[in-house]
């Protein structure tokens, strides 16, 4: 095949678009849950990926921490309040997966229907907008008698729950 001038310049134009398109695409941060509530205002405006465990309850779901995400067995941190821009096949179950969003700063400094934990600044609450979910594992249905998870906490000497 020869490359005629004409045909040049559709291949130059072809990679040029191709590396416009590519540079356009945000590139999301890796952290862990226990990373976002314990420090939400670093990572206010970006595109975030989190390994994590979700937990589902009607249309409420909220994260926590993971082996997976933070590479330690049995680590534990405060409840992130959760919801997903699009419809999700994981309501009323529990999972774990990578999920790709943003923290959404609420002015009222609460999250309607979730208990209010002590951030890093008083009366500073986030949720995390799931976008995309991903490698989604051990997913269990939460048929019946739906057992919500708890957490202790050491300093009150008592479980905390989700409300």
């Amino acid at each position: 095949m020869r490359l005629t001038p004409k045909n040049l310049l559709l291949v130059i134009w072809l990679i040029c678009a191709c590396a416009q398109a590519q540079t356009g695409l945000e590139s999301s941060v890796q952290t862990t849950v226990c990373e976002l509530v314990s420090h939400p205002l670093q990572f206010k405006g970006k595109l975030i990926r989190v390994r994590a465990q979700i937990w589902s309850d009607n249309n409420k779901f909220w994260l926590n921490e993971s082996a997976a995400g933070s590479m330690e067995i049995g680590k534990v941190c405060r409840w992130l309040p959760a919801e997903f821009t699009h419809s999700t096949k994981l309501i009323g179950s529990s999972a774990f997966g990578t999920f790709t969003g943003r923290l959404v700063f609420l002015k009222s400094g609460r999250v309607t229907g979730w208990p209010t934990f002590p951030a890093k600044r008083p009366g500073l609450a986030v949720k995390f907008v799931v976008e995309h979910e991903s490698d989604i594992y051990n997913q269990k249905i939460q048929n019946g008698l739906v057992l919500t998870p708890q957490l202790y906490d050491a300093r009150s000497n008592t479980f905390v729950r989700p409300e």
